[in-house]
């Protein structure tokens, strides 16, 4: 389905595991028809989020061993800056999504659709 990018996929279906997972695609599949039925260009999410790296796993992995995922700190992208700490590294993927997903949300917000609802 690679091919027709205007299908979408949301829950089990797309490789996630979870009501939470399962919310988060369905959430980010009705944001996207929606942009897409007006016209507009849909915004993925940062790769940083717990919500971007999901979804950049479900559509970036390898077919041939694909296995169905729940978010995890593994599927986020490592740090510029190597920190050994695993607590003070989670802090500071943490800080770093958080700050990329309000510039997400800030452009999401600008779009004249998410200002019409």
């Amino acid at each position: 389905m690679k091919k027709y990018p205007p299908v979408l996929f949301a829950g089990q279906i797309c490789g996630v595991e979870g009501y939470v997972e399962s919310i988060a695609t369905g959430l980010i599949a009705g944001i996207h028809a929606a942009a897409l039925a007006t016209g507009a260009e849909p915004i993925p999410p940062p790769r940083s989020s717990a919500f971007g790296s999901l979804v950049h796993y479900v559509t970036h992995a390898d077919a041939r061993n694909f296995q169905p995922a729940n978010i995890t700190f593994d599927l986020l992208p490592p740090l510029e800056r190597k920190v050994r700490d695993r607590q003070e590294r989670h802090r500071q993927q943490c800080e770093l999504a958080l700050q990329q997903f309000d510039g997400w949300l800030e452009k999401c917000e600008a779009d004249p659709l998410v200002r019409r609802l």
